[in-house]
């Protein structure tokens, strides 16, 4: 029983090598395609100026047609604000503080809004 195993276990590697040297042989067919080299620079800007934000996690919006942001803060509040450059106020969506547990990993970590959202307000957080 012990050398069937054996036998088996030879010829296995055996089959192995020859397969992989087999395909260390072949050569592509078809010569590498040439990539054009492109110079493309970009450029970080600031999208919301004149806000600012204590440890944001997660930015999202509610697709209910209000043109609001959300901007999910590690220590448990959710900030909304209208999209627009311009834009130097902000309110407060959600408060949950005194719920949640934060720093380093832990806090309030996302925010999802319902399909339905706009008709029925449902939205959901992950917090620790």
């Amino acid at each position: 029983m012990k050398k069937t195993f054996v036998i088996i276990g030879l010829y296995s590697f055996i089959s192995f090598l020859a397969i992989s040297c087999k395909e260390a042989d072949e050569s592509p067919t078809t010569s590498p395609s040439v990539i054009p080299q492109v110079s493309v620079i970009y450029q970080a800007i600031e999208a919301f100026p004149k806000l600012s934000f204590n440890s944001p996690v997660d930015f999202t919006h509610a697709n209910d047609g209000t043109n609001r942001l959300f901007v999910v803060e590690q220590r448990g509040v959710i900030q909304t604000f209208e999209n627009n450059i311009n834009t130097e106020t902000k309110s407060v969506f959600l408060d949950i503080v005194s719920r949640v547990s934060s720093g380093g990993e832990m806090g309030l970590l996302g925010l999802a809004f319902h399909p339905n959202f706009k008709n029925n307000g449902f939205f959901f957080v992950n917090y620790t």
